[in-house]
């Protein structure tokens, strides 16, 4: 029937593409005489040149073995050319030290680097819990817990039954220089891009207040308290922030940034390998693996510490698995297992997988007659158990020692004593609800759904997404459409709560699926059809690269930031200035008293606790914005037995600056934030 009407197909995915083509127009139209507002286009030109240049390098490097090796080496040079060899070898001990726990804890059975991975990140990263709250966190401790499965793998691992696998694509016979070549030289370069980004020092709000700060609070104190009198966030679920204090314990900042990129870089090896699965071809893979890593979102990923790239790859695995159990299980007993330790390390991870489970559980029990036999009830059972144990740890945590085991959400329904009776609601609103316009709101509207601007979700949605669900219908390509379902079912389903476009970081993956099935069909059509779809793909990797930087805006890269202290210490103190007041408060503050902080909360590498005025700590902010004197200031200051004053302009109050002047001596100044040393009766009277 396809050959058939093969004429009329075509015709209609030209017309598909080209009413993409010119959705994407009008947006831009759109938003004319407003690009100072929505759209960031000031690194465009530079961007596609390193992009450009990179992919060039690689190409000429992948001539001698290959553009996969060609990239790792750039990769690899890059690393030590900026003087981040210790940070990079930390991470990548680490990981082989995780991939042989993921291994032995499957029992030596032949598995996948990928599985192997996640499943040793998850028993790690769950093991290291443990221990958290305990004063045995140092790097003697943690260093013995990762050396001792390098020592034991080669003892209990029999290495002969494993093959050769590669998250990376393996290398095939191609012709250097081709289509499939550049493509995969232009996955090396994107690689290399977020590994220089990753280099380059913190200033994101997220990772300086949270995802930085607890590993430099366990670094430093050998343990996390879950003080949430102190930080209402406290108890909410870690399970990568364990994973992140094991790179920043040995190799700082730049290690745990690495460990990130390496979590996203995964992400990207699981576009491809589902790709495959649901019937991709090399080309259309490799494509969906480029843009994937080529999306704005990818990139602000990558550019901060965030705990997106590993949850994302732990939903994936799962949802692989649960993909293989209902086509070509071979096992299905080992798979319904390691679904469930994967997902309830996604679970204890990021409390939003809530919204991504619903769609798979119902995807199960609809095609239950596909993979259920009467002999995997009690394995469907010790699953279960299993995904409850993995998944309920830091919830109990929370219930234990809050009354709240969501705390501090849901406040209201609680009550537990150490926040206020009300249902939290994070500081930032975006939109709620999936409408007909959403993906054009979320490629032209961004702002509505990310602190970021048009693009940030990347122009393939209208160029090729959309497009290639109606082509995968017309075709008839079973796999991709149940690809393309549960993407849009997470979409909804995490939209009808909050739409933002971080939630969704798995959902971005499988649309690269899409992606893939979309070009390996165009591939197959003839030269007409498959120009037609190489151009649209060039369109949508000149626009993303041309907007990367949509959804950050600390997202570019100096080098020489990296590598000189002095640029550093500038670049600091022009983005973050709490940030090096810190480390000035770390020399100053001997006896390592509570310093309270008039600023956003940027205060990772703190050695004393931090006092904030946000909904980090409730109780405080309240009294400090009902203190209209001098003398309440005064109290509250020695009842918290406060030496040292964080202040940022923007913080400044009548009745703060008055209590300043009379009490307080002024330390240091950088940029527009101000330390002061508070003693009573100091000042000048």
């Amino acid at each position: 029937m396809i050959q058939k009407h093969r004429l009329l197909l075509c015709a209609i995915i030209v017309a598909l593409f080209t009413v993409g083509v010119l959705l994407t127009a009008y947006g831009f139209y759109s938003l004319r005489g407003y690009q100072n507002d929505y759209l960031v286009w000031r690194f465009g030109p530079e961007t596609l040149a390193l992009f450009a240049g990179l992919t060039l390098i690689i190409a000429i490097a992948g001539l001698w073995r290959g553009p996969e090796l060609g990239a790792v080496l750039i990769a690899g040079l890059s690393v030590v050319l900026l003087g981040n060899t210790v940070p990079g070898a930390v991470v990548c001990v680490l990981g082989i030290s995780i991939g042989i726990v993921g291994r032995m804890i499957l029992l030596n059975k032949v598995q996948d680097t990928v599985e192997c991975l996640l499943v040793g990140a998850v028993v790690c990263a769950t093991f290291l819990s443990l221990l958290i709250p305990f004063p045995v966190n140092n790097r003697g401790t943690w260093g013995l817990i990762f050396l001792l499965p390098l020592f034991a793998g080669p003892l209990i691992i029999k290495w002969k039954r494993v093959p050769v696998h590669s998250m990376w694509p393996v290398r095939s016979a191609i012709e250097p220089l081709s289509h499939l070549y550049l493509v995969k030289c232009g996955i090396g370069a994107s690689i290399v891009i977020h590994s220089i980004v990753s280099m380059m020092p913190e200033i994101g709000h997220d990772a300086l207040s949270m995802h930085l700060f607890v590993p430099a609070y366990v670094t430093h104190r050998h343990l996390w308290d879950y003080n949430s009198e102190l930080y209402s966030w406290a108890v909410m679920p870690k399970l990568v922030n364990w994973l992140y204090t094991a790179a920043y314990m040995f190799g700082g900042e730049t290690a745990a940034r690495l460990m990130n990129l390496g979590a996203v870089i995964l992400v990207g090896c699981q576009v491809r390998r589902l790709s495959r699965w649901a019937g991709a071809n090399e080309t259309g893979s490799n494509w969906g693996m480029l843009l994937f890593l080529l999306t704005p979102l990818t990139y602000l990923e990558t550019s901060s510490l965030f705990i997106e790239g590993m949850w994302a790859a732990l939903v994936l695995g799962g949802t692989e698995v649960l993909f293989r159990l209902l086509t070509d299980s071979h096992n299905r007993k080992r798979d319904l297992l390691i679904a469930a330790v994967l997902f309830g390390g996604a679970m204890s991870a990021k409390a939003v997988t809530y919204t991504h489970l619903p769609v798979l559980a119902l995807l199960l029990l609809i095609a239950w007659r596909r993979w259920y036999r009467p002999d995997l009830t009690r394995t469907v059972v010790a699953a279960v158990l299993l995904f409850s144990v993995v998944a309920a740890l830091p919830y109990l945590t929370a219930y234990r020692l809050t009354g709240n085991p969501v705390f501090p959400f849901f406040n209201h329904f609680f009550r537990s004593p150490l926040y206020p009776a009300e249902n939290f609601k994070p500081p930032a609103i975006f939109d709620r609800g999936f409408r007909f316009e959403t993906l054009y709101d979320m490629t032209f509207q961004s702002g509505r759904f990310l602190e970021g601007t048009a693009g940030a979700a990347g122009f393939q949605w209208l160029l090729l997404i959309v497009p290639g669900v109606f082509v995968l219908a017309l075709f008839r390509r079973r796999r991709l459409l149940l690809v393309a379902v549960v993407c849009l079912g997470w979409l909804v389903l995490t939209f009808s709560q909050t739409a933002y476009l971080r939630y969704v970081f798995p959902g971005f993956a499988l649309s690269g699926v899409v992606i893939a099935g979309t070009v390996s069909i165009c591939r197959g059509l003839g030269r007409r059809v498959w120009f037609c779809c190489l151009a649209v793909l060039c369109l949508t990797l000149f626009l993303n690269l041309f907007h990367f930087q949509a959804a950050t805006w600390y997202g570019f890269v100096r080098s020489a930031v990296i590598t000189e202290e002095r640029n550093r210490d500038a670049y600091l103190d022009h983005s973050v200035p709490v940030r090096q007041i810190v480390e000035l408060v770390n020399e100053l503050n001997r006896e390592n008293e509570p310093v309270l902080f008039f600023s956003p909360p940027l205060t990772a590498g703190l050695k004393a606790d931090a006092l904030y005025v946000n909904w980090y700590n409730p109780a405080l902010r309240d009294l400090l914005q009902n203190a209209r004197t001098p003398a309440d200031f005064e109290r509250i200051f020695t009842q918290k037995k406060i030496r040292f004053i964080v202040i940022e302009d923007s913080f400044k109050t009548d009745a703060l600056l008055s209590v300043v002047r009379e009490r307080c001596t002024e330390v240091a100044t950088i940029n527009n934030t101000t330390l002061y040393k508070y003693t009573k009766g100091s000042g000048t009277e």
